[in-house]
């Protein structure tokens, strides 16, 4: 009897798991500034697909987003947005292969500004689309208690603020890594 409640719980759990809704997404750390060797062969699978360049105009990633109450909900609109530094830039998509990472060494006219997209088919977004701007605040008692929901702070990652060398793609680090043969 168990086995049989253990097999419909894990049927019922992988029918709420779409594969055909789904999307392929590129996945690739590391490979700047060319970003050459992020080809779909190093891919992941998720609700959406998402980039991440830094400031320094070198450090890129591509990787995919399993899913938040947000994009289950189709709350989230495909778009690409500055962080708090002004500089940084995300961006969230929704179609296979879509956050493919550009060429950071070929200065093209659509890259150069603060405000230009990563991804030529999206364009800006006001603010970070997974931020919850109306959540009211049940512990705030004043007139206004509409405020942003941080991040829970299991998923906020501090380090991230400070740039590694080992996977910023700098080729100065690169041939200091090389010394064993």
């Amino acid at each position: 009897m168990q086995y049989l409640v253990a097999i419909t719980l894990i049927t019922a759990i992988l029918s709420l798991i779409c594969p055909l809704e789904a999307i392929k997404c590129f996945e690739c750390f590391d490979t700047g500034p060319t970003n050459k060797e992020c080809t779909k062969e190093k891919s992941c699978t998720g609700a959406a697909c998402l980039i991440f360049e830094d400031a320094n105009n070198v450090t890129s990633s591509a990787f995919c987003l399993l899913t938040t109450e947000h994009v289950a909900l189709n709350k989230v609109s495909a778009g690409c947005w500055l962080e708090p530094d002004g500089k940084s830039k995300h961006c969230v998509c929704f179609t296979d292969f879509c956050n493919k990472l550009r060429d950071k060494t070929q200065p093209e006219e659509s890259n150069d500004g603060p405000l230009s997209s990563p991804l030529k088919d999206l364009g800006m977004l006001k603010h970070n689309p997974f931020l919850d701007y109306e959540y009211l605040d049940p512990e705030d008692k004043g007139e206004d208690r509409l405020h942003a929901r941080p991040a829970p702070t299991n998923i906020l990652f501090p380090s991230a603020l400070e740039e590694d060398v080992k996977v910023a793609g700098h080729s100065a680090s690169d041939e200091q890594g090389n010394t064993t043969n």
